[in-house]
């Protein structure tokens, strides 16, 4: 059995039942499976879809395809969490580009076009979103979602959604990434995301796990002949996680439903709309704090993945925890997306993880939007992670009385500038220029590992930019910079949930 902060393969099984609704009050650990809805008569109606606005389409094959367009994370040899990849020395990093580099001529090309109105696309939905939570046990949730390029150039509608809550003891996120081939997906990435936040805030919310002790993983990650876990809490934890996965695909099943034979969802496909036109992702991740006989705290996560992304933990000290394993069909770009195939107990089995360890710095979860952005995950969660704190977006750890004294030192040298890097919005205004802060430029400017720099206060606290970005909030100015960093071959949406705190427990 491995050591704490270890990830465990197997999770429960239960018999199959069938259900014709969403009932997110049902009692925790009734068995439900994916319901059956019958079909309604097929309308064939000899429509186009809508036509996407008359515009020059951007020559892409310029455009360096190194980030943001892998379609997910290879299966690499587990290590903690599923396996935290190496970064392939060929591969060079993308998640800043020269100044120079940004405007080329491809980039140039870019066109800003609004969301549909409801008169000519059915289910419009906001071009962005952002929220800031106070969670439990000191952490802060902080989430946005910010429609991509390529969207804004179409005139075309976000496709992902995220959900956020602060239930009792339990930190809840959900984020999803609708398929960018079905023009309804954001239907489901939405309804995914609620109906899972709302049925896991109902189910945990006067779940308290008991004290034990935590680091003997071999009584805790235990399961019996049935693979259910032998204690009962957690037990209770894993059924609330599979089934808020349940009714989610139950409730995009059903949001597909009431719209069949609808003459505006008819017009905008060409056909009666199906289940697939709402095909999803989805990540959840519920967390609280546990303790031992000696009231140690311990950080315990558990999570579930459908799809790709990216769910990972940071340690104080860098280190990066890989929390699921992305899904990927047989071709690149491909991924899994909720469906009866994804239900059956046995799948779902292997997509729960389970997480403990001391106190993290920070949980993220986030698309592939973002995720491809700073692949491999090891470093690039970190990396990740250092250019929010360099752009205010995040707490500064404190500074131990230390290294008070050694802050000015840091400041002082001539040879260290702003570690800045070009940003740009794409608006309905026009493009919006700003300087973003990079820990990446940062610590080539210091001539020092990127690793140290994350774990001294002191160089963090001396590299952050004086100014705050255009926001009212933590949230806003997340957007903001969610919207602007430029990453080549990057359009998509992106959308991130942060949950850190500023001190150890």
């Amino acid at each position: 059995m491995r050591t704490i902060m270890a990830t465990e393969e197997k999770i429960q099984s239960g018999a199959s039942v069938i259900l014709n609704r969403v009932d997110v009050s049902a009692p925790v650990g009734a068995d439900i499976a994916a319901p059956i809805i019958e079909e309604t008569a097929r309308i064939s109606i000899p429509i186009a879809p809508y036509p996407i606005p008359d515009v020059i389409q951007p020559d892409t094959q310029e455009l360096s395809l190194e980030g943001g367009c892998s379609g997910g994370l290879p299966q690499c040899p587990s290590s903690e969490f599923g396996g935290i990849n190496p970064a392939p020395a060929d591969r060079q990093s993308t998640s800043e580009i020269p100044e120079s580099s940004t405007a080329t001529p491809s980039e140039a090309r870019w066109q800003y076009h609004p969301v549909p109105s409801e008169t000519m696309m059915p289910d419009p939905y906001p071009e962005y979103a952002c929220r800031l939570v106070s969670g439990a046990h000191d952490l802060r949730l902080i989430a946005a979602r910010a429609r991509g390029k390529k969207h804004k150039h179409e005139g075309t509608n976000c496709d992902d959604w995220f959900e956020i809550a602060s239930c009792g003891a339990w930190n809840l996120i959900a984020v999803a990434d609708g398929a960018g081939s079905k023009q309804f997906s954001r239907v489901g990435a939405k309804t995914a995301c609620e109906v899972a936040v709302t049925s896991l805030c109902t189910a945990l919310n006067e779940l308290r796990l008991e004290p034990r002790c935590w680091t003997n993983t071999t009584t805790v990650f235990a399961r019996d002949q049935d693979d259910e876990f032998i204690q009962a809490d957690l037990r209770l934890m894993g059924d609330s996680l599979r089934q808020a996965v349940l009714k989610a695909f139950q409730s995009v099943q059903q949001a597909a439903a009431v719209r069949r034979g609808s003459e505006h969802h008819q017009h905008a496909l060409g056909r009666d709309i199906e289940v697939y036109d709402l095909s999803t992702t989805l990540l959840l991740m519920a967390h609280t704090v546990v303790r031992d006989g000696t009231g140690r705290p311990y950080d315990l996560a558990m999570s579930i993945a459908i799809g790709d992304g990216v769910i990972g933990a940071l340690s104080w000290d860098g280190r990066v925890y890989l929390m699921m394993d992305a899904d990927h069909g047989q071709f690149s770009g491909e991924t899994e997306f909720l469906s009866a195939r994804v239900m059956e107990p046995e799948w779902l089995k292997r997509r729960l993880r389970l997480f403990i360890g001391p106190p993290r710095r920070a949980f993220l979860v986030m698309s592939d939007g973002v995720a491809d952005d700073y692949f491999p995950n090891n470093p690039g969660l970190a990396r990740l992670f250092g250019d929010l704190t360099l752009n205010g977006l995040v707490g500064l750890p404190p500074l131990p009385d230390a290294e008070t004294e050694s802050l000015p030192a840091l400041t002082d040298g001539a040879s260290v500038e702003s570690p800045t890097v070009a940003g740009a919005r794409l608006t309905a205004e026009g493009t919006q220029h700003l300087a973003l802060y990079s820990i990446q430029r940062y610590a080539e400017q210091l001539r020092m590992p990127l690793d140290q720099v994350l774990t001294e206060p002191a160089l963090l606290r001396a590299g952050c930019r004086p100014d705050p970005l255009p926001g009212r909030d933590a949230a806003e100015r997340l957007l903001t910079w969610l919207d602007a960093y430029q990453v080549r071959g990057s359009f998509d949406d992106r959308t991130l949930v942060i949950a850190d705190r500023e001190r150890p427990l």
